[in-house]
């Protein structure tokens, strides 16, 4: 499926006459944003409050008992990974702390950590599961493969053997979530994440609204990366993670940086892939990033 990232700080207005904001979220003491191997444990942080804030003219239950559900849903048939229940009743405010302990679903995939709320006398409800929605999340983890697929071809010709029509065999191992298809005698492999890597790849990466632009190049890249930025205009800060999530560089961008360049060789960045995040007074934009020497 297709990724969307959770703003931060992410805010909800009128869920049952109540609006949310959690801020400050991060997995494994980096972003709203992880990259996970299959059962890897990660830490959610971060704080939330409510507030009572009921529309005009006033409609809802003010008096009634709410709850308030965090949690993230598994792959289908796997159950719930997390669901913890807040008792939001009344017409004040509230909040707390976040630090919640989990394993990654074991399933490759894109798992939303959401708000859901519910008129409840209590936190005995249990349908009120978690939902893998990413319009009521507030962070995101996406579970990736254990290991590259390796595929094995092979047939019964031989450089001896009479014309004729003789079977294919493919063997694939470690295929995770990957797709494969033979297609006009061409085996092909792609990423269940709609991934493609091709040579020297210009990819720009934009906001919603257009006015904050990106371009990366070259992307696979050998010695070093350039990044071109167009509607910089606001101080900036640029952040690579690798696959386990572990930040391994991060840089200040100044408002009105039209270009930057990135040494791979003097950061002691190895073969494999990146995300690289800029973020721009919350406003986030991800791309990922392949070094192959």
């Amino acid at each position: 499926p297709d990724l969307i990232t959770p703003s931060s700080p992410k805010q909800f207005i009128d869920n049952l006459a109540r609006d949310y904001t959690f801020t400050n979220i991060k997995l494994n003491n980096t972003s709203n944003v992880f990259f996970a191997t299959p059962g890897q444990s990660i830490t959610l942080t971060g704080s939330w409050t409510w507030i009572y804030n009921p529309p005009i003219p006033a409609n809802g239950c003010p008096g009634c008992f709410s709850q308030a559900y965090f949690g993230m849903a598994n792959a289908e048939g796997f159950g719930n990974v997390w669901n913890d229940c807040n008792n939001v009743t009344g017409t004040g405010s509230g909040g707390g702390a976040l630090n919640r302990t989990f394993n990654a679903p074991t399933q490759p995939g894109v798992y939303y950590i959401s708000l859901n709320v519910a008129w409840d006398n209590g936190c005995n409800n249990p349908e009120r599961n978690p939902i893998n929605d990413p319009s009521r999340a507030f962070a995101v983890v996406i579970v990736q493969p254990t290991a590259t697929p390796s595929i094995f071809i092979s047939t019964t010709a031989t450089t001896s053997s009479p014309a004729g029509t003789y079977p294919i065999t493919i063997t694939v191992k470690n295929t995770g979530g990957y797709n494969i298809s033979k297609t006009d005698g061409t085996l092909t492999i792609t990423s269940s994440f709609n991934e493609t890597i091709l040579e020297n790849r210009v990819a720009p990466f934009k906001t919603n609204n257009g006015n904050f632009i990106v371009t990366m190049y070259p992307n696979p890249a050998q010695s070093d990366v350039t990044m071109v930025l167009n509607g910089l205009d606001q101080d900036a800060e640029l952040i690579i993670f690798d696959m386990q999530g572990k930040k391994v560089l991060g840089r200040k961008v100044y408002a009105g940086t039209e270009k930057l360049t990135i040494d791979i060789a003097v950061n002691e960045l190895t073969n494999g892939m990146y995300l690289i995040m800029v973020d721009k007074a919350g406003e986030r934009l991800y791309q990922k990033m392949m070094i192959s020497r």
